[in-house]
């Protein structure tokens, strides 16, 4: 699965996370329902440090 496909994915699974273009806002309200594998997979699509986004 690609970044954006995940991000999508987790997006549209729990819609209130969505702070803005490109930002998620996980209030621990909203976090206790995203499972530890949708974050797991949300971070490993993520980029690593200094890469061009």
């Amino acid at each position: 699965m690609g970044r954006m496909d995940a991000g999508a994915d987790l997006l549209s699974r729990h819609p209130g996370l969505l702070g803005g273009k490109g930002t998620l806002r996980l209030r621990s309200q909203e976090a206790a329902d995203v499972t530890d594998d949708e974050l797991t997979v949300l971070v490993r699509a993520s980029p690593g440090p200094g890469t061009a986004h």
